[in-house]
Order: structure tokens, then C-alpha cells, then sequence
């Protein structure tokens, strides 16, 4: 690899700050589909996940 020293490696930028639930919602708000059935949906997203959490998905 040479002698260039590791600290000339640049820094990576700063990563994106907005959740994914925000950027699904902002979806949602650019399409006026805003509702209770958003976060009706988004509930069910949340309890699939956890159902799912360290389930072997080849079952």
C-alpha cells in the first residue's frame, strides 16, 4: 500500500439527518394523502416489524 499515512483519508459527509418514517411521510404530504390512514399504516408497519424481529426469513 505504500507510506501514505491513514489521516489523509477523507472524512465521509454528514449523513442525512430525516428518519425514514419522516421521508414516508413527506411522500405522503407531496401527494395530499395525509390522514389517520397514514398513521393507521404506519402502526401496522411497526407491529410487522416487531413480529418479524429475529425471525429467520428462509422459514
Amino acid at each position: 500500500m505504500g507510506d501514505t499515512p491513514i489521516s489523509n483519508i477523507p472524512e465521509p459527509g454528514p449523513k442525512p439527518q430525516v428518519s425514514t418514517w419522516d421521508a414516508i411521510r413527506s411522500a405522503f404530504v407531496s401527494q395530499d394523502a395525509i390522514s389517520d390512514e397514514f398513521a393507521d399504516m404506519m402502526n401496522e408497519i411497526e407491529a410487522q416489524r416487531k413480529r418479524d424481529f429475529g425471525r429467520d426469513f428462509d422459514d
